[in-house]
């Protein structure tokens, strides 16, 4: 999980996604992190199930470098997670609730 600033808060490495998100979620919590303000980064994609266990723990964005699954897509939506996929050094496709994506310029 990353911070508001882009820092990186928690780091987890796990073969199955769903243990890698609850790992995530309590070493945030025994770390008494806020996890409201920390989104989730991930490698692979984002079914249903996934973006409900993040929204469930209060995550309010989660960005992948894959596509997600439709399934994830629609679960973002009723959740009000902002679901950012295909995520790329200088581009990115934001799935879901997209307001809560503040651009800047550099």
């Amino acid at each position: 999980m990353m911070g508001p600033k882009g820092e990186l808060a928690v780091k987890i490495v796990d073969v199955g996604r769903h243990n890698a998100v609850d790992k995530a979620v309590g070493s945030a919590f025994l770390r008494r992190l806020d996890i409201s303000q920390l989104y989730m980064l991930s490698t692979g994609r984002q079914p249903a199930y996934m973006i409900t266990k993040a929204a469930l723990a209060g995550i309010p964005l989660i960005a992948t470098k894959a596509m997600p699954f439709d399934s994830g897509v629609e679960a973002a939506k009723k959740a009000n997670v902002c679901l950012v996929g295909q995520l790329r050094k200088e581009s990115m496709r934001i799935f879901a609730n997209e307001w809560r994506v503040r651009f800047s310029k550099h």
